[in-house]
Parts: structure tokens; C-alpha cells; sequence
């Protein structure tokens, strides 16, 4: 499946490959704030994901959303870890 989500509280938590995850997304957080994630940014998330994987770096996306069910869609996407 390659993706994985967790509930904790009211928020929900998720993570895993970016092909599963960033598509899942509608926001990204820029500056300690919610904002909507365009084509251009995805790209740019993209690119960055690319780089670190040619280093022969694992690399894992984040994302959350404020839920208290566990729906995976309209995430907000945090960053990538490498």
C-alpha cells in the first residue's frame, strides 16, 4: 500500500510514499500557515523528492489533517523526510 495513517486525538496522521501521499493533499503549511497546494508546488515537491532519492536517500511524506475519523483526503502536507 506504501501509505500509512493514524488517528491520535482529533488529528489524523499520515505518511508513506509521495505518489500515494502527495495526491492527497490540498494544503501545505508555508510559513505556520495553511495554504492551498497548486500544480506548480507539487512540482517543486516533486523535484525536491527527486533530488534526495538520486543522493540514495529513503524518502517519506508527511501529512495531518484535524479529524476524528481517519479519511484520506484533503491532507495538509507537512514535509519530506530523508
Amino acid at each position: 500500500r506504501k501509505m500509512m495513517s493514524t488517528l491520535n486525538g482529533t488529528t489524523q496522521y499520515s505518511k508513506g510514499a509521495i505518489d500515494k501521499v502527495l495526491p492527497l493533499c490540498d494544503y501545505y503549511i508555508c510559513n505556520n500557515k495553511k495554504v492551498k497546494l497548486t500544480n506548480d508546488i507539487k512540482d517543486k515537491i516533486i523535484c525536491l523528492h527527486d533530488q534526495l532519492t538520486m543522493q540514495g536517500l529513503r524518502v517519506i511524506a508527511a501529512s495531518y489533517k484535524n479529524s476524528n475519523v481517519i479519511k484520506e483526503e484533503q491532507l495538509t502536507f507537512v514535509g519530506l523526510i530523508a
